[in-house]
């Protein structure tokens, strides 16, 4: 009885061999395909939580760098109610801190200033008051008629456009400088301006009498 069981079983496998292989092969196949995916699901998941962190890093950058061109913080001392550092708008004028710093003080020197002025990130005014030599003091301090420094450039809000009245810097070069500046989160000193393709050490030199941050 057992025989002819187990030549029944022979016979079918031996009628039914191409499917049986077929069969075989394609669970074979279904095996492979998810032992191998698997697999690459577990190699990727560095990479792809790299790139996640990549991508919060440059956002938290541009953030950075988008807060700091819409403001500017500047250090006013002297014949100023409240002497101090102040955080203003970017655009401000000197009358503008002025007042946030509680105003001039009744001896302060007026014509020592120009109170319409344009301020710049990291500005340092000094007021003097009326006992006070304005060559020696305000006039140097605050640059009243320094066209120099009205003149220089800030690398960390400068528009494209700006960035192209120095010397040797076209537009594709001036967006490349941007681009570097969001990227970092805003140049810390002059000389990371290196870090931009196709500048090197002496167009820095070159620049630095034009540039402020």
């Amino acid at each position: 009885m057992k025989i002819v069981f187990f030549d029944k079983i022979k016979k079918f496998f031996d009628e039914k061999k191409t499917i049986c292989v077929i069969g075989g092969l394609i669970l074979f196949g279904i095996f492979l395909y998810f032992q191998v995916r698997d697999d690459n699901m577990i190699e990727n998941e560095p990479l792809v939580q790299q790139n996640a962190n990549q991508k919060k890093t440059n956002s938290d950058n541009k953030q950075h760098s988008s807060h700091s061109s819409k403001f500017i913080t500047c250090d006013i001392s002297g014949a100023i109610n409240k002497s101090g550092v102040y955080t203003l708008k970017s655009g401000s004028r000197l009358n503008d801190l002025i007042k946030k710093a509680g105003g001039l003080r009744s001896d302060a020197q007026l014509r020592a200033i120009n109170r319409a002025r344009i301020l710049k990130d990291q500005d340092q005014i000094y007021i003097p008051d009326k006992t006070e030599k304005v060559a020696d003091t305000a006039a140097e301090a605050n640059n009243v008629n320094s066209d120099d420094k009205q003149d220089k450039i800030n690398i960390n809000t400068a528009t494209a456009q700006e960035l192209q009245k120095l010397s040797g810097i076209g537009q594709k070069r001036a967006e490349q400088i941007i681009e570097c500046r969001e990227r970092i989160g805003g140049f810390k000193s002059i000389d990371d301006l290196k870090q931009v393709s196709g500048i090197g050490v002496k167009t820095i030199e070159k620049l630095k009498p034009h540039l402020v941050l």
